[in-house]
């Protein structure tokens, strides 16, 4: 059956808007003007073109690939969130422009102290944000190999449009003055406290993307004024019950409207007076049939008008009814045809849910994929007796706890959700089903039948708290994924074994019952590759007949299970890694203790482990250490020289023997190849255990009860963290190994600290409730805590971050429970000591301020803060504190030692020295705005903040003294690996740096009075920055020479130079950099000047942004250069020859305003990509043809003066698969000798090129598919026109397109017509049957007559399986 869908216009528009704010000059200067990194505009421009050029390619193949279609939605998301963060520079753009107007006005005084007040941070949460864009973009991008996704074409037309400010920022009120933007067409203003619209709103009437509107009683912007408008796109209706007058919805005229998506929102605690009023409000409501994803929110009404399930929606894809509380029955939604996803929420009455919600009709749901019910309390029973959910995939049941079972149709579903919901006799029905995930649910399920789920794939129980057995009685021929996890009664597997021969990963964690592993798994289990038996403690043995011969990566928490590995695997393995957890020994590993077959070992926690033994690791290749704080050395003999990979993370002491060079087990290690020290870890478990614990609690629960807050949230959240921490061992294994792996947890670790903070601010509103519901009235503000917090003898949690508060209640000491608390104050006058944390379990995270009124240093070392599991500190003194006495301050700092564990700290304003602190990352920071009264008291003081010699990272920023003293450079920090300077604006030299034996990594950043640097930058040395690899010169505005006579840098690899627009040349000695990127720097001739730095044999990839006054000077060859990428840059570049650039892979020229031609001598085995853009002056190719064996794409688009293409291509580009010829209105023929045989892909927008395409071609051809754009014709194809070979055809912005020819048509399967506004109807005899796929985009006269099933071509296309109709 076809399947069509309406709309989906979103990401092309998204990306369009996008493309024009990227392209406007208003972006650049302001981006210079609040000195933002300019480099990011550039930057996500170039990965939303990457991402547009992948996109039609993945709409095509997302019906077919789930995994392309998860990650079209995932790039829909990501472009959304870039929209919006252009959106808020955007409404930053338009506020000033209205506020220098003609008149003085005012924008609210909160909003304006708002902008005046959050300058710099507004820059800074930009920067932050659009680097956290781009870095997923960048992921999205590079997935497109392992998806098969293929380059299409990757600019969108520069069209002319004025859009508006799609804005994220936290303001209150929209400017008054908005109406005098009267060619205004598009306002976003999403995650704002926006309620209201302005004055004279109604004026916008060239509006036509809108997000949202409210409606206010006393406003004179009704939803009358939308029927002016010509919206499209998404649109939000927020306080609909203030529609006072049901014709104000109907004046709305929302059924005109080409919306694709619409929500409608009442007050969550409306109370209706008029259900039939209500009713009619909705009634005249009701969008357009293009409307795909409909929202309706606390509904007052106690049933839903007609067009909600009479099909008048026909193209309705997503479907949510949340919280119409009012509503008792459900209405027939199974008459939607369309709908794809419902989400049905929050129905307070509903009790059973029967047939008036599948509509007569003898099949209903017949397109639903997804199904969810959240959060009806009161819901028993869901039947249904005739066929319904022919296609449902995914259903979810969250927080539905009498429900009794579901309908018998559901039985095709194969991916099941449930928490806090539904007895276990509910499932037994679902034997299609092949995923299964069930958290904290199912009270009632001791035993896990696997009979009942034949195709079960993989299989998740967490936290089931009844659950003893999984039996079996068959083999299972589907299982590949076993995990349980926190289920403490589960005891046992089925009696005779589990019989499962495609399963390939078990995961048993927290069983605490559980005696014996799966009997004759060497048998039953041949595709096991991963076995996890984690903190099962009566687990002592493996199965008497080993274990699988496929096993390769094995991880146990058992001593007795790991001295029996051995013997239990026998000589024939695939064993290779082997993780051990929590095992107590001193001693590790016995000679005969490992299997030989194993190579890689990871020990970790272990906290007695003193020693390891040298013969027991001789087979390794990879040894990881982690969280072992007594492991005082590695063997007397060293280690194997096999091993060719080490990581040593959490052991304090093993780690200061193994620094380089002085550390006494540094020879032993030096050979290692890849050798990697990383400190940390703890925080992650600490903080979810934390989450778990709060989301335990029936308060939590009951808060989000009271509040008429979605509970179902709670669940999702609890559902996400338990599924993050399933995976969390297994990445912190991976990531040394993987890198995506290490960047997925550091990503995780923010979330789940994001989740923490959000956690502790409901628990911190708890507590204050409670606490004001005590035995006597009193107040609390944000200024003081409450003074009987103490009778809360049972808190665990105290946050109380961005508060007033100065001070500590009376009587806090008494809260011993507490396990998290961010901050304490110490108060000479107050009771609260520092010797009160002594007695407090602390985890996670701590600020201790107003240290400097710990009088005795005795009460520090009290607090006990070696032994608290804290992971963050701060310790802060007052800023104004002058200490009496330096040595008493250095006693109470060392007394605050904190634990080994501790990953990140702070130490603020302390009065003594750093010098013998074993601190491994400082950074030492002023205010930005300091003006120094003293260059030499800063001097000073930053000589006394000498840090001991371990330190690694060090970063100084907004330093006042003139010249820095001697420790930053003289080698007294020999362990220095990273430093920061930045805008140290006082400083007019820079110190000798270059003698600083450790340094890999430099930034200079902001040093405005530095014109020249020279011999004093790199100190008295034959050789200077030995070890340096990488150098950042960033916001050098006056900076002219860097120049260098003897030798230096001779490691250096990357070399950046961001914002140095005066700066004329490099140092010679540049000459092993292989990665140079030049931004918005040097005066013209600046490459001839330094020649010596991009004319050598080193450089592999070379980046030009925007400064088109720069000249290339190209006299020698840059041999390893494999991407050039040069954007609106080098006017004097008019020719460019690739025989200077031998290894030359991806070759990307935008804009290049002079460029004439491409020159070539000598073939070029390495060119693969070769793409030239908006490069209007460039005419020619080599004279002989372009010779490139290698190159599979060309791309040219807007080359206004070329002719011709490169002769001969036939033979000298043999891999050419990919040839895009956009926009060159003079290329009018192809090569005489015709097109390479191995093309599959040609666009094309020229009519001449297209009719010699077939004869040039001939019989023998590869080429399956033609894009064809920006074609001025009215007939179209002719019946001899195309190719036979091709199978898919595109045919996209022709605006004069009025009729299609059948025979034209004849081989086609795939049909693609894209913004054809005039095109009337299909051909009179319908499509080919051939043709197995159709989309048809914004084309809006043939869109209206393949409505089904009215429309008048309907019949010509009801036979095609893939079917796509939007606008």
């Amino acid at each position: 059956m076809a399947a069509e869908v309406v709309g989906g216009a979103l990401l092309s528009a998204f990306l369009q808007v996008a493309f024009d704010r990227l392209a406007s000059p208003q972006f650049v200067d302001f981006f210079r003007g609040r000195k933002l990194d300019e480099k990011l505009l550039g930057n996500l421009n170039i990965m939303l073109h990457s991402i547009n050029a992948l996109a039609d390619d993945a709409e095509q193949k997302q019906f077919t690939d789930p995994h392309v279609k998860a990650w079209l939605l995932s790039v829909k998301e990501a472009v959304f969130d870039a929209e919006d963060l252009l959106g808020e520079i955007d409404y930053e753009l338009t506020r000033c422009q209205v506020e220098a107007g003609s008149e003085p006005q005012t924008f609210t005084d909160k909003v304006s102290n708002f902008f005046n007040s959050t300058f710099s941070s507004f820059n800074k949460k930009i920067e932050s944000e659009m680097k956290e864009v781009l870095e997923k973009l960048k992921y999205l991008e590079q997935q497109k190999d392992a998806l098969g996704l293929k380059n299409g074409t990757s600019y969108s037309d520069n069209k002319v449009s004025q859009k508006l400010p799609s804005s994220s920022l936290v303001v209150e009120k929209l400017p008054s003055n908005l109406h005098k933007l009267t060619k205004l067409c598009f306002l976003e203003f999403e995650n704002t406290k926006v309620t209201e619209m302005p004055i004279r709103f109604g004026e916008l009437k060239n509006l036509q993307v809108l997000s949202a509107v409210f409606v206010d009683k006393n406003n004179e912007f009704s939803t009358k004024h939308l029927g002016w408008l010509n919206l499209h796109g998404g649109l939000s209706i927020n306080e609909v019950q203030n529609i006072v007058n049901p014709v104000d919805a109907l004046e709305a005229n929302l059924k005109n409207k080409n919306l694709v998506k619409l929500e409608l929102k009442w007050k969550s605690d409306y109370i209706p007076d008029d259900p039939r009023k209500e009713k009619k409000v909705l009634e005249n409501l009701q969008p357009s049939k293009n409307v795909e994803h409909l929202s309706i929110e606390n509904y007052g009404g106690t049933e839903f008008p007609s067009w909600v399930f009479d099909n008048s929606l026909s193209n309705l894809v997503f479907l949510k009814l949340e919280d119409c509380k009012y509503c008792l029955c459900l209405p027939p939604l199974g008459l939607l045809s369309s709908l794809e996803t419902l989400e049905i929420i929050g129905f307070d009455g509903i009790v059973s849910i029967g047939d008036e919600f599948y509509g007569n009709s003898s099949s209903s749901f017949t397109s639903l994929e997804r199904l969810t019910f959240s959060n009806m309390k009161e819901l028993e029973e869901c039947e249904r007796k005739t066929a319904a959910f022919p296609r449902l995939e995914f259903l979810k049941v969250y927080q539905c706890p009498k429900l009794k079972g579901l309908p018998d149709q559901l039985v095709k579903v194969k991916y099941l959700d449930i928490c806090g919901s539904m007895k276990a006799s509910c499932l037994e029905s679902f034997d299609l089903l092949e995923q299964i995930g069930i958290i904290s649910s199912c009270v009632s399920l001791t035993t896990f039948p696997l009979d009942f789920f034949p195709n079960l794939e993989s299989l998740f129980l967490l936290e089931c708290r009844n659950l003893q057995i999984i039996s079996q009685k068959h083999t299972h021929n589907r299982l590949m994924h076993l995990t349980i996890v926190s289920c403490s009664r589960f005891e046992s597997f089925p009696s005779e074994g589990v019989s499962a021969p495609r399963l390939r990963i078990i995961q048993i964690d927290g069983a605490d019952n559980l005696k014996l592993l799966p009997k004759r798994m060497q048998i039953l289990l041949p595709s096991l590759s991963l076995l996890q038996i984690n903190k099962c403690p009566k687990v002592e043995m493996f199965p008497d007949e080993g274990l699988p011969p496929n096993v390769k990566d094995v991880s146990l928490s058992s001593f007795k299970l790991m001295a029996s590995l051995r013997e239990t695997l026998g000589t024939n393995t695939c064993l290779e890694s082997l993780c051990i957890e929590n095992i107590d020994v001193e001693f590790f590993p016995d000679e005969v203790l490992l299997p030989h077959s194993i190579t890689s070992l990871r020990i970790n926690n272990f906290p007695n482990l003193k020693k390891m033994h040298y013969k027991g690791l001789c087979h390794l290749s990879s040894l990881t250490l982690h969280a072992c704080p007594n492991l005082q050395c590695l063997p007397e003999d060293g280690l194997p020289k096999s091993i060719s990979s080490l990581e040593i993370w959490n052991c304090p002491l093993l780690e200061q023997r193994c620094q380089n060079p002085e550390g006494q087990d540094w020879k032993k290690i030096a050979h290692i190849e890849k050798l990697t020290e990383v400190v940390g870890g703890a925080l992650l478990s600490a903080f979810l255990q934390v989450a778990f614990d709060r989301l335990a609690s029936p308060q939590f629960v009951d808060f989000f009860r009271g509040r008429k807050l979605d509970e179902k949230l709670l669940g999702n959240l609890n559902i996400m963290l338990h599924s993050i921490n399933a995976l969390a061992d297994d990445a912190e294994q991976k990531q040394f190994r993987d890198p995506h792996v290490k960047a997925w947890l550091l990503s995780v670790k923010d979330a789940v600290l994001d989740a923490e903070d959000l956690l502790g601010e409901i628990d911190y509103e708890l507590t204050r409730c409670q606490v004001e519901a005590g035995s006597e009235p009193q107040t609390f503000t944000d200024k003081e805590l409450p003074l009987n917090l103490h009778k809360l003898t049972k808190l665990r949690c105290l946050e109380f971050e961005n508060t007033k508060v100065t001070k500590m209640p009376m009587h806090f000491g008494e809260l011993k429970n507490l396990q998290v608390l961010n901050t304490v104050i110490f108060d000479r006058n107050n009771e609260f000591k520092s010797k009160h944390l002594g007695g407090l379990n602390l985890h996670g995270r701590l600020s201790i301020n107003e240290v400097q009124n710990i009088e005795n240093p005795f009460d520090a070392l009290e607090a006990n803060m070696k032994n608290k599991d804290l992971v963050e500190l701060e310790l802060k003194w007052e800023s104004d504190h002058i200490p009496d006495d330096p040595r008493k301050e250095k006693k109470v700092l060392e007394n605050l030692q904190p634990s080994k564990n501790v990953e990140h700290l702070s130490i603020e304003n302390y009065g003594g020295t750093l010098k013998n602190k074993d601190l491994v990352d400082l950074e030492l920071k002023w205010e930005s705005d300091h003006i120094p009264d003293d260059p030499r008291k800063e001097k000073k003081v930053l000589e006394n903040l000498q840090p001991s010699k371990i330190v690694e990272y060090l970063s100084i920023k907004n330093y006042g003294g003139t010249e820095f003293p001697s420790w930053v450079f003289d080698n007294s920090l020999s362990n220095l690996v990273f430093l920061r300077l930045e805008d140290c604006k006082y400083c007019l030299c820079l110190p000798p740096l270059g003698l600083l034996s450790s340094l890999k990594t430099l930034e200079i950043i902001g040093f405005d009075g530095i014109v020249s640097i020279g011999d004093e930058f790199y100190g008295n040395s034959s050789s200077s920055f030995t070890s340096l690899e990488s150098l950042k010169f960033s916001k050098m505005k006056e900076l002219e020479e860097c120049e260098r006579k003897t030798a230096a840098f001779p490691r250096l690899k990357t070399l950046s130079v961001y914002q140095c627009p005066k700066l004329k040349g490099l140092p010679d000695q540049l000459v092993n950099v292989k990665n140079l990127s030049i931004i918005y720097s040097m005066e013209a001739s600046c490459l001839e000047r330094c020649e010596h730095t991009v004319s050598h044999n080193s450089l592999e990839a070379l980046t030009f942004f925007v400064f088109p006054i720069m000249n290339i000077s190209m006299s020698r060859s840059f041999d390893l250069l494999e991407q050039i990428r040069i954007f609106g840059s080098c006017d004097s570049l008019t020719t460019f020859p690739l025989d200077f650039f031998p290894n030359l892979k991806d070759l990307s020229l935008f804009s290049c305003r002079n460029l004439q031609m491409i020159s070539q001598d000598h073939t070029h085995t390495s060119l693969e990509i070769l793409s030239i853009r908006s490069c209007s002056r460039f005419d020619s190719f080599p004279s002989e043809g372009l010779s490139a064996p290698q190159l599979w794409t060309i791309d040219i688009d807007g080359a206004e003066n070329l002719k011709l293409l490169p002769k001969r291509i036939r033979i000298l580009l043999p891999s050419l698969y990919v040839l895009n010829i956009i926009n060159c209105p003079k290329v009018e023929m192809f090569p005489d000798g015709g097109l390479p045989p191995y093309v599959e892909q040609v666009s094309l927008s020229s009519f001449k090129l297209i009719a010699s395409l077939k004869e040039t071609l001939g019989t023998n051809t590869c080429l399956q598919s033609l894009s064809i754009k920006n074609m001025d014709v009215e007939f179209f194809p002719d019946e001899v026109l195309l190719p036979h070979s091709i199978t898919s055809l595109k045919i996209c912005r022709c605006p004069n397109l009025k009729k299609m020819e059948y025979k034209g048509l004849c081989h086609l399967s795939y049909l693609k017509l894209s913004d054809c506004p005039n095109l009337q109807c299909l051909p009179e005899d319908g499509l080919p049957k051939s043709i197995s796929s159709l989309k048809i985009w914004n084309c809006p006269l043939l869109e209206q007559r393949c409505q089904n099933p009215e429309g008048q071509d309907w019949n010509k296309i009801a036979h095609i399986e893939d079917l796509i109709v939007r606008s």
